[in-house]
C-alpha cells in the first residue's frame, strides 16, 4: 500500500540468548516512506542489531516487521532475502565493495541479485556516478584501484541502482576526516532524495545533516532498563 510506512516495527523484541533479557525492545515505531532520520547510539545501545532486523539478517525474537506493509521478518530466508535485495539499499561501514571486480561490476550485482536484467543498467550506473561526481573513466577501474571517498561513492551508487525504499547507512564516515565526512553527507543527502533514509552513528555532529534525529535510548526500551 502507497501510504503504508517504508517500515514499521510492532512488539518487537531480539535476545541473542533466548534464555536472557532482550538486547532490543521496540513496542512500536515506523520511518515513513521519503523521511531521513539520524539514528545515534553508544556502543552496546543495540544500533547493529536494529539494521540486522530492519535489513532481514536477523529476525525478531518476538513481534513484526513489515516493510512496505507487507510482512518481512516473517517471511522464508529466501523470500526475505529476495525483498530485501529489491526494496532496500544498505550502505556499510567498510564498504563492501568486491576489490577484484569492476566499479560496474560491483554496482550491477546489486541489480543481478534484485532480479533485474543488469546486462542493460549501464545508463542508470552512469546516471548515477555522475550525481555522486564520480567520473565516467572510473566505470571499468578496480575497486581496490579506488580512493577511500571513491569507494564510499560506488557503495552509494550500489546502493541506490534499484532506487530502494528504504536506505540503510552504518556508520559510512567513522575513518573520514571533517572534510571529507562534510562531503560525503552533502552527496549522499542530495541522490537519496527518493528514499526512506535511516542513517546510524555515534557521530552527534552528523545530526545537523537530518530534520529528525533520534537516539537509541529513546526507541529501544532494553537500552533504558540497563542504564536505569
Amino acid at each position: 500500500m502507497s501510504d503504508s510506512p517504508a517500515v514499521r516495527l510492532s512488539e518487537v523484541t531480539f535476545a541473542y540468548d533466548q534464555s536472557g533479557p532482550p538486547v532490543l525492545a521496540i513496542p512500536d515505531w515506523s520511518i515513513p516512506r521519503g523521511e531521513h532520520i539520524f539514528l545515534s547510539g553508544d556502543s552496546g545501545s543495540g544500533k547493529s542489531t536494529l539494521l540486522n532486523l530492519l535489513g532481514g539478517t536477523l529476525t525478531p525474537s518476538s513481534g513484526n516487521i513489515t516493510l512496505l506493509g507487507e510482512a518481512f521478518s516473517s517471511l522464508p530466508a529466501r523470500k526475505r532475502d529476495a525483498a530485501r535485495a529489491t526494496h532496500i539499499g544498505v550502505v556499510f561501514q567498510q564498504f563492501n565493495l568486491i576489490s577484484y571486480l569492476s566499479v560496474k561490476q560491483n554496482i550491477a550485482a546489486a541489480a543481478y541479485f534484485a532480479g533485474r536484467n543488469y546486462r542493460h543498467i549501464d545508463g542508470d550506473i552512469i546516471e548515477l556516478l555522475d550525481n555522486l561526481h564520480l567520473p565516467a573513466n572510473t566505470l571499468n577501474v578496480r575497486a581496490d584501484s579506488l580512493s577511500v571517498g571513491q569507494q564510499q561513492r560506488v557503495s552509494i551508487a550500489r546502493a541506490l541502482i534499484n532506487k530502494p525504499e528504504l536506505l540503510l547507512v552504518d556508520e559510512p564516515t567513522s575513518a573520514l576526516d571533517t572534510r571529507a565526512r562534510d562531503a560525503f553527507m552533502e552527496v549522499l543527502t542530495s541522490v537519496a532524495t527518493n528514499s526512506a533514509m535511516l542513517f546510524v552513528s555515534h557521530d552527534p555532529g552528523l545530526a545537523d545533516n537530518f530534520k529528525k534525529t533520534l537516539t537509541m535510548r529513546s526507541l529501544n526500551e532494553a537500552d533504558k532498563e540497563r542504564q536505569s
